[in-house]
């Protein structure tokens, strides 16, 4: 009968054996698979480390189960836009991210339509800190950069951060976010500022912006909150859709504010389809009925 000791050094010699694997890959510059990376995060994560940098992509990246292994595997494509934005027509332009997470939609959305200034907004600390190092990136040199560790919302205030325990891109203002029990982590003290505010500072130059929300949950809230005097600005952007419960918002105030837009594309499971103004009512209605924890990436354009 095998004892445990004999047992520990098995799994220390398989353990290893793995991670002289990885070590190989990672100097040889090859490319990893996203099931040997979810392993190399566990290990990471038993031994207390919850952030590396990667040479690869040039990013300080958290150690969890998603944003992690989908990082290096080159499979997080939040970035993406259609041809119809690489034609130089935001160049120059003021580029808003709420809900900036550690920075590597903003450095794909930054090299593609070459704005002149940012606003970078992440509320959650851990994440942030994340997001300072990475706007060091050569990407972010291009571009005068605002980064605030805030969460912007209906109001000003402390607001509560939920935290997903695997998926730092989940953090969220509304517990329904977590989907499951043993994902809910901390629940973090965030300051919060109201978007009617907030959002002035975006038009000081004048220049028109490119909007840019993925706040797990708050999407919808925050841009049916926009002032009027900055929606003349914004010439198009992305906003998630989260179906999810315990969103507060006039549905006909969100719609009306994307009526002003003239091209609209569904981005889901990384492909972009091109949709009608009325397709996309019918696909909204949809759900914000149903709830079903399914998401979504509207892509817009005047």
């Amino acid at each position: 009968r095998v004892n445990l000791n004999t047992w520990d050094w098995i799994m220390i010699r398989i353990t290893r054996l793995f991670l002289l694997k990885i070590i190989r890959k990672y100097f040889s510059e090859k490319e990893f698979n996203r099931g040997e990376l979810e392993i190399l995060s566990s290990l990471l994560r038993v031994n207390k480390i919850n952030s590396v940098y990667s040479k690869k992509v040039g990013l300080n990246l958290p150690v969890d189960n998603i944003v992690f292994p989908r990082v290096l595997s080159a499979q997080y494509n939040e970035g993406k836009l259609p041809k119809e934005f690489k034609n130089n027509i935001f160049h120059g332009c003021t580029f808003i991210d709420i809900g900036a997470n550690i920075g590597v939609a903003a450095s794909d959305i930054i090299n593609i339509i070459e704005p002149s200034n940012c606003y970078l907004y992440e509320p959650d600390p851990f994440c942030f800190t994340l997001l300072e190092g990475n706007v060091i990136h050569p990407v972010f040199n291009q571009v005068s950069i605002s980064i605030k560790n805030i969460g912007i919302g209906p109001e000003k205030g402390q607001m509560e951060l939920f935290v997903d325990s695997q998926n730092s891109a989940n953090n969220s203002l509304l517990r329904s976010s977590i989907p499951t029990k043993d994902r809910f982590g901390d629940v973090r003290s965030v300051e919060g500022a109201d978007v009617r505010s907030e959002s002035l500072d975006w038009i000081l130059n004048g220049s028109q912006i490119f909007y840019m929300s993925d706040t797990q949950g708050m999407d919808e809230v925050i841009f049916s909150l926009i002032p009027s005097n900055v929606l003349d600005f914004i010439f198009g952007g992305v906003i998630e859709i989260f179906c999810i419960k315990g969103k507060d918002f006039s549905q006909s105030e969100f719609l009306n504010k994307m009526s002003v837009f003239s091209k609209f594309w569904i981005r889901k499971n990384d492909s972009c389809e091109r949709i009608t103004y009325e397709k996309l009512l019918e696909l909204l209605h949809t759900s914000w009925h149903n709830k079903n924890r399914s998401t979504y990436d509207i892509i817009f354009i005047r």
